[in-house]
């Protein structure tokens, strides 16, 4: 399982769309609904659970490029949602001058998107692993 780059891609981009829970999120206004909060916790939380669980469906590789898949989406998702808030909640005042004031507003919004393009190279790697295998099935015939 650890063999595969695919599998330290994942790992990887798990581990740095989880950064935020580690770092602390960016505060946000206090007038900010409470929503707010809940649906960036929650793209987060999930594209990290995503990212993990596709390492263990090494078995079915087309389940895990599917599931792969989708955690990139809900990554890059994510990263929308947590510029979004920021830029329109942020506590330091609107826009983007209180997101780059912020070193956990960066980070906020870069893990995401880190995490998307790690889970892109774990996509990459996996098709590359079902090339391979379908040329060797092609051998044995």
């Amino acid at each position: 399982m650890i063999q595969r780059i695919q599998t330290v891609y994942l790992f990887v981009g798990s581990a740095v769309c989880a950064l935020p829970f580690l770092l602390g999120f960016a505060p946000l206004d206090p007038a900010a609904p409470e929503w707010v909060e809940t649906m960036r916790t929650l793209f987060l939380a999930l594209a990290t659970g995503l990212g993990l669980a596709s390492i263990f469906l090494f078995a079915n590789r087309k389940r895990q490029l599917s599931v792969v898949f989708w955690a990139q989406i809900v990554a890059v998702l994510g990263c929308i949602i947590v510029v979004a808030t920021i830029v329109l909640y942020g506590s330091g005042g609107p826009g983007v001058k209180a997101m780059a004031a912020n070193s956990k507003s960066v980070i906020a919004w870069a893990a995401p998107l880190a995490a998307g393009l790690l889970y892109f190279g774990a996509r990459r790697a996996i098709s590359s692993d079902i090339d391979l295998v379908k040329s060797m099935d092609r051998l044995r015939d």
